[in-house]
């Protein structure tokens, strides 16, 4: 019994982190579309790296994480943001 709820709470939190990865992909596309066509953009792997993004996709179910979430507390405002400061992953 308690194996087939671990693989179930495995498998339930698994889909979690799948759809909340889909979330930050529709806003990571929103964000590239606003773009200059010559700007120098982060790639997709190295903006889902970002604690940010990893903190959202592993929240806890309680907490409810949408696109305007993603594009709201983790995408910034324009690319030179995604860069200033130094390091552009933390």
């Amino acid at each position: 019994m308690t194996k087939i709820q671990s693989r179930r709470v495995e498998r339930e939190y698994r889909n979690r982190q799948k759809e909340r990865r889909g979330y930050f992909k529709d806003a990571y596309f929103e964000f590239i579309a606003s773009q200059p066509l010559d700007a120098i953009l982060p790639g997709p792997v190295d903006t889902a790296l970002r604690p940010q993004i990893q903190h959202l996709v592993d929240a806890p179910v309680e907490e409810d994480i949408t696109v305007s979430t993603c594009t709201e507390n983790v995408l910034p405002s324009n690319q030179m943001e995604a860069f200033s400061g130094g390091n552009p992953f933390g």
